[in-house]
Parts: C-alpha cells; sequence; structure tokens
C-alpha cells in the first residue's frame, strides 16, 4: 500500500453535505415540535468522527485479519483471548501507520471482547 495520510479518512463532499441536511430537517422537526435547538455544530463534528472511525476501521481490517491470522494456537480463557486481541490490535495499528502513514483518528479503542469473538480462531471444536 501507499502513503496516503490522514486526509484518506475525510470524509467526501457529498457525505459532509448529506449529514448537514439530515441536521437541518432535525432541527426543523425540533423547532415545529417546540422542542430545545440542537447544538448542529456539535452534532456535525461527532457525525464527521464516526465517518473517519469508520473509514479507519475499514482500512484497518486487512491489518487485523493478517495479525490475528498468524495466531496458531487459539488462547483459552477470556483474559488470554482479550490479551492476544489487545496486542493484535496494536500490531495491526502500526502495521497500518508503517504500510500508510495513517493515524487512528482517536475516537476510542474498540469492544475487545466483540473483536476477539470476530477475529480470533474459536478454541471451540
Amino acid at each position: 500500500m501507499e502513503h496516503i495520510g490522514d486526509d484518506h479518512l475525510e470524509p467526501t463532499a457529498e457525505e459532509r453535505q448529506e449529514i448537514f441536511e439530515r441536521l437541518l430537517q432535525r432541527q426543523a422537526i425540533r423547532k415545529a415540535s417546540q422542542l430545545p435547538r440542537l447544538d448542529i455544530a456539535a452534532l456535525y463534528q461527532q457525525n464527521l468522527a464516526q465517518i473517519r472511525r469508520k473509514n479507519y476501521l475499514a482500512l484497518l481490517d486487512p491489518f487485523l485479519a493478517a495479525e490475528f491470522a498468524k495466531i496458531t494456537d487459539p488462547p483459552v480463557g477470556f483474559g488470554a483471548r482479550i490479551l492476544a486481541t489487545v496486542r493484535g490490535y496494536r500490531a495491526a495499528r502500526q502495521a497500518l501507520f508503517e504500510a500508510t502513514g495513517v493515524t487512528d483518528p482517536g475516537s476510542g479503542q474498540p469492544d475487545f471482547a466483540v473483536l476477539a469473538d470476530r477475529k480470533l480462531p474459536s478454541t471451540q471444536p
């Protein structure tokens, strides 16, 4: 992969416009219903952050798959599975950064228990 940088995570102009229009529609409904106004600016930024996170996770997914494919002997026990997941996630983040220059948009850690269930090889026969 080429170095694409963090700009690749940014929402497109169409996505930005759709978000803004949806927020204006919600605001109009609230106004008509005599409900308190929304903080459009804060909600807009929150929606942009969600799209950045979604784009980041889409880029990260192949790196996660590669890291978890390296695990030949699945860990047994909840704690061991979480630890293996955290280590795999960190290694995948680093590999993504080295390959593309893209950094985590900083919107929090994933649910490692869910990630373990989805990505780690099962210990069940």
